[in-house]
């Protein structure tokens, strides 16, 4: 099936993505390295409101297509990082599951006492690998309402950042030979349970002793640009939903169509 930002499986160049901007980059060419359906989900306080500051945890889920695992990543800020303030927030990839329903069963009621997890937004994503980094790039669907909550967690229409992991985090079979602290997160490292990443979204003075791209860098934006014209749309139902099905008729999956 092709993929929504161009070629048929697997890693592929997508060159030119900012190539109106090649004085601004080392290299133009951007190869992706994953596609998905991307859900975030929030889980309040018990007894909190329905501000931003009564949310207990918030999850980043990455739905890659294939036959890669489900990641659930927690960031501990509980809100998304914001380019404008050149935030960089910490995460790690607390869960691993083949289903939708084993990422959220630690975290629905009633085993939460009450505190179920909320279906914030669901769209798609990209992992893109430039240069020496690798951005993470999402689009809402259309359809998807982000509410109050969600835009109060950071959670845009479309955003981008630059996604590392902590060496230190990794397995010696997957940690790169670098001096740096940082190590672009390839699907393979976000594959590990466990793993400490930094969500990056601006730019610092310092950045390239982290690991970390230096400059500006606009193929975050084209991504999101891309992924925005293509239209996504949930390639998966929610949470709750994917949960109910397991009660479904074992009929029911056979009249449902295939997808395209």
């Amino acid at each position: 099936m092709a993929g929504l930002l161009g070629g048929r499986g697997g890693a592929r160049p997508l060159e030119r993505v900012a190539a109106g901007d090649r004085r601004l980059h080392r290299s133009f060419v951007v190869e992706i390295l994953e596609q998905g359906a991307v859900s975030f989900l929030a889980v309040p306080r018990s007894g909190g409101s329905a501000g931003g500051q009564d949310v207990e945890r918030l999850f980043v889920v990455l739905a890659p297509e294939g036959r890669r695992p489900l990641r659930r990543i927690s960031v501990r800020r509980r809100r998304l990082p914001d380019a404008r303030r050149s935030q960089r927030f910490f995460a790690h990839v607390d869960r691993i599951a083949a289903a939708p329903g084993r990422l959220t069963e630690d975290v629905r009621a009633p085993a939460s006492h009450g505190r179920d997890a909320h279906v914030l937004a669901v769209g798609r994503y990209a992992l893109a690998r430039h240069s020496d980094h690798v951005h993470l790039a999402y689009a809402l669907a259309r359809a998807c309402a982000r509410g109050a909550l969600a835009e109060s967690l950071g959670v845009a229409a479309g955003a981008s950042f630059v996604l590392s992991v902590f060496r230190r985090s990794l397995p010696p079979t997957r940690r790169p030979r670098a001096d740096a602290p940082l190590a672009p997160a390839t699907p393979e490292r976000l594959d590990v349970l466990g793993a400490e990443v930094a969500l990056v979204a601006g730019a610092r003075p310092g950045d390239g002793r982290l690991g970390l791209p230096t400059g500006r860098d606009h193929v975050g934006d084209a991504l999101v640009g891309a992924l925005l014209r293509r239209g996504p749309r949930p390639r998966v139902a929610s949470f709750e939903r994917a949960a109910a099905g397991k009660r479904a008729k074992p009929g029911a999956a056979a009249r449902k169509p295939s997808p395209r």
